[in-house]
């Protein structure tokens, strides 16, 4: 009887431990699944952020291009009026 209590309680253990390990299995899929959710938010942000980079870059360039002009007209003009 010792040997057959002894089966027991061991096939007890492994059904306990068989459902820890699928309960286990199925968290570690929720978690990459979250993951995989996250990975592809940030990949969506970082490109609209990459399209606003370039879009600030091309104004910035426009406005140091105006000032550049307008350095130069107000150059001509002072020059123009000290002559």
């Amino acid at each position: 009887m010792g040997i057959y209590r002894q089966l027991l309680e061991q096939s007890s253990q492994m059904t306990e431990m068989s459902v820890q390990v699928a309960r286990s299995r199925m968290g570690v899929e929720s978690v990459e699944a979250r993951v995989a959710k996250l990975e592809k938010a940030v990949e969506t942000r970082i490109a609209k952020l990459e399209k606003m980079a370039s879009i600030a870059v091309r104004l910035l360039g426009a406005v140091l291009g105006l000032l550049i002009m307008a350095f130069a007209l107000l150059t001509i003009l002072v020059v123009r009026l000290i002559h």
